[in-house]
C-alpha cells in the first residue's frame, strides 16, 4: 500500500460505462479526494480533500 504522501488520485471518463479514457492525475500528491461530485448544469465536477499527517491515526 502506498504511504499517504506518494497517493494520487486520478480520473477517466466514458460515454457508455465499458470504455474507459486512460486515467489522468488530479490534484496534489498526498492530498487523496475522499468525494468527487459532478455539477451537469455547469459541466464541472467538485472535490474534497484534506491532508493527513502520518502517524496521526486518521484513517
Amino acid at each position: 500500500m502506498p504511504t499517504p504522501e506518494k497517493m494520487q488520485s486520478a480520473v477517466s471518463f466514458s460515454d457508455d460505462g465499458r470504455t474507459w479514457s486512460e486515467p489522468k492525475k488530479i490534484g496534489d500528491p498526498g492530498f487523496p479526494f475522499w468525494r468527487v461530485n459532478w455539477n451537469q448544469r455547469e459541466n464541472a465536477a467538485y472535490g474534497y480533500t484534506q491532508k493527513i499527517a502520518p502517524g496521526s491515526g486518521a484513517r
